[in-house]
C-alpha cells in the first residue's frame, strides 16, 4: 500500500509540474500587414461555347457562363517579408450578361505572382 501511495504521489507531482509549464508568452504573434494601396487590376472576358459537339463546329455560339466566381491569391511572402506561409485571397466582380470580370489584387514592391 505504501508503494502504491508513493507511486500516486510521484505521478501527481509530475502531472502538476507538467501542467504548470507552458509556452512562453514573450513572443506574441503580430498581425500581418498587407499594403492595400499597391494593387494590380486584372480584367478580361470569359466566354464559353455552348455547342461542343463536332457536328455543330460551324455554328459556334459564344456566351458568358451563368454563374462563376473569380478568385485570385497571392502568397503572403510576396506581400510581406516577415510572412512564412499562407496566401491572400480576393474575389473579383463578374457580369453573367457580358462575361466581363475584374479583380484587384495586392502586389509587392517588385511585383507578385498571382494564381
Amino acid at each position: 500500500m505504501k508503494k502504491y501511495l508513493l507511486n500516486l504521489f510521484v505521478a501527481t507531482v509530475v502531472a502538476c509540474g507538467l501542467s504548470f509549464t507552458s509556452c512562453s508568452s514573450d513572443d506574441p504573434a503580430s498581425p500581418l500587414e498587407v499594403d492595400l494601396n499597391k494593387t494590380a487590376t486584372i480584367s478580361g472576358t470569359i466566354l464559353v461555347n455552348a455547342n461542343v459537339a463536332e457536328e455543330d463546329a460551324e455554328d459556334i455560339k459564344w456566351s458568358a457562363p451563368a454563374s462563376i466566381t473569380i478568385t485570385a491569391s497571392v502568397d503572403y511572402s510576396e506581400l510581406n517579408t516577415q510572412a512564412t506561409s499562407g496566401s491572400y485571397r480576393v474575389n473579383g466582380t463578374y457580369s453573367s450578361s457580358t462575361g466581363k470580370f475584374e479583380i484587384r489584387v495586392p502586389v509587392g514592391a517588385n511585383g507578385s505572382i498571382v494564381a
